[in-house]
């Protein structure tokens, strides 16, 4: 019982070291002492060529969470230049190699073309993922 609360919280402790560790000009080791969480900032530069990333990944399920993802910000963040974001959104709603990938392009473009008619999307409980497509889809329905 002590080893596993012991492995319990050891990985506890490397989990969250390393995921603050990912935060702009961290490290492994200045992750363990932090700042005020009032000090930090989004680096949306960086959010934005990770999130490219994955909208060009082989994985469908990496593609797909990030188009959730990315539709949720673009909400979230209406004025803020996604542009390349956009275009990678546009290429895949064409060429997006499952159906899945491809419909859910399509709809983020709608909410790229005016995210304000969608903020009410964002508002529910399911505002991730299939639950923010289906959301989107149910908006655009006559």
């Amino acid at each position: 019982m002590k080893t596993h609360k012991f492995l319990t919280i050891g990985l506890a402790f490397v989990a969250v070291t390393s995921v603050r560790a990912q935060l702009p000009g961290e490290t492994m080791d200045s992750a363990v002492v932090r700042q005020p969480a009032s000090e930090h900032v989004l680096n949306f530069d960086r959010i934005t060529r990770n999130y490219l990333r994955c909208l060009c990944s082989d994985n469908a399920g990496v593609i797909e969470s990030a188009l959730g993802h990315v539709t949720y910000m673009r909400i979230a963040y209406p004025n803020l230049d996604l542009t390349q974001i956009r275009k990678r959104v546009f290429a895949l709603s064409m060429e997006g190699f499952t159906r899945s990938i491809r419909r859910k392009a399509f709809l983020a473009l709608e909410v790229f073309a005016d995210p304000s008619s969608f903020r009410n999307a964002i508002v529910s409980k399911r505002a991730s993922g299939d639950g923010l497509f289906e959301a989107i889809a149910r908006r655009m329905a006559p």
